[in-house]
């Protein structure tokens, strides 16, 4: 467990070894990262089972995977996240507004959970205010009024029927009146039009095109227009006022009239109410069972946000439940942030100094080497330059043992690369760039 945790601070587990006293932190910074991917794997299983309705072998993986993804993530994030300089506090405001976002994401899960009967009892009450409002809609649409008119109408017929044709029919239901009431009405609109059209060409004004007015041609044709649309509309009241007599009219053969036109219309007009009230019907039980069914996020965050409104408390324990998760989220970044560097950041310094010269060694080869030299051979030969002061002999660059003396006399050769060598002064840092002592200890 202990390694699991290392490995989830972003440790160097063999530079640690080296320093006991820091596994104890690193531990606990592993600890909140593992403690963070837990909460967001539960989280994501809640909103997976509860929202979605999705099924436990789907379910559990997912969260898993989401999890491991946070965890991934935290684990990047501590593991990059310098320990001193300034530059830390700008790379941690990034981590800070990532941890809001994801404090309020993984808590709305839990809390849609833990309060699942007040938003179970929310939901019903929005369900019954869709219905209320689906209804009032249904009534007021065009459907709606369709049938009101047809039950009414049929109402009438049924009327008429039963007292053999004394009971005179309503105009309001009677089909030639409103046909008649809706060309009369078209028909007033147009000869308004045409009137107004008639004056601009006669008079102009406002709200008129521009142009020569007076009488002439075109106000005479706008003038003939209006006149006959004046006709029309007096043809259309003179029907309507036949049609309203005729349904008024008490003797024996308007009695009659009425009667025989009440027993044809009464079939149609019936198979006319029930076509519309199926319709009607089938529309309000598709509206019943999706509204039955719903329950989806969306809904529960509606009925958490109502329920939130209406309830201080339940208001506040949200709001605790979200700054939980972010300070769990940015618990992390924050151990980093307030640590102190240690034995641990000291000996990581020097051993990415170590691995950046090996590397480039690596890289770029040996300078001044004939046959391929061992990079131990290398640091022997140099370290014998430092301690005993003398230079060694060059077996390099084409020059065979013993061909030729130096000018001292002594056998060998002193190379320009050994000269230069040993003119170098001592090198070594004593502190990085970012102001990390490397050898705080020593007398320099």
């Amino acid at each position: 467990m202990r390694r699991l945790l290392i490995y989830l601070s972003g440790a160097r587990g063999d530079v640690l070894q080296r320093c006991p006293t820091e596994r104890t932190k690193f531990e606990g910074i592993g600890g909140a990262v593992l403690t963070t991917a837990v909460l967001a794997a539960i989280s994501m299983l809640f909103a997976l089972w509860t929202a979605f309705q999705t099924s436990w072998f789907i379910a559990v993986p997912v969260a898993v995977c989401w999890g491991l993804a946070i965890m991934s993530l935290d684990r990047w994030l501590v593991s990059t996240m310098p320990v001193q300089g300034r530059r830390r506090f700008s790379l941690a405001l990034p981590r800070v507004l990532l941890g809001l976002l994801l404090g309020l994401v993984l808590s709305t899960p839990l809390v849609l959970r833990i309060f699942d009967a007040e938003i179970g009892a929310q939901i019903a009450e929005i369900r019954l205010r869709r219905a209320d409002a689906f209804v009032q809609q249904s009534e007021r649409g065009a459907l709606g009024q369709r049938i009101a008119m047809l039950a009414n109408e049929t109402r009438e017929l049924e009327k008429v029927i039963a007292t053999g044709g004394d009971v005179p029919t309503d105009p309001a239901t009677d089909p030639a009146i409103i046909s008649l009431t809706a060309a009369r009405t078209k028909e007033v609109a147009r000869g308004e039009a045409l009137y107004k059209e008639w004056q601009c060409e006669l008079y102009g004004g406002s709200g008129c095109p521009s142009g020569r007015t007076g009488q002439g041609p075109t106000a005479a044709a706008k003038k003939a227009d209006y006149d006959a649309s004046s006709k029309r509309v007096e043809q259309l009241t003179a029907q309507l006022d036949a049609r309203r007599a005729q349904l008024r009219a008490s003797d024996q053969a308007s009695r009659a009239n009425r009667l025989a036109e009440a027993k044809a219309r009464l079939p149609l007009v019936r198979d006319q109410y029930i076509s519309a009230s199926r319709q009607r019907s089938d529309l309000q039980a598709s509206f019943d069972a999706e509204n039955r069914s719903a329950g989806g996020l969306l809904l529960r965050l509606q009925a958490l946000d109502e329920v939130s409104a209406n309830d201080r408390a339940l208001y506040a324990a949200r709001i605790l439940l979200f700054l939980l998760f972010v300070v769990l989220e940015c618990l992390p970044v924050t151990v980093r942030l307030l640590q102190r560097p240690g034995v641990y950041e000291r000996l990581l310094a020097i051993a990415e100094r170590s691995e950046f010269r090996e590397g480039r060694d690596a890289y770029i080869g040996l300078r001044g080497a004939g046959p391929e030299v061992s990079r131990e051979a290398a640091i022997r030969a140099i370290r014998d330059i430092w301690e005993s002061g003398e230079v060694p002999r060059a077996a390099g660059r084409g020059v065979a043992r013993g061909d030729r003396r130096d000018e001292d006399g002594d056998d060998g050769v002193r190379t320009v690369e050994d000269g230069a060598l040993r003119a170098l002064g001592d090198t070594r840092h004593e502190r990085l760039d970012d102001g990390l002592d490397l050898f705080p200890d020593d007398d320099l």
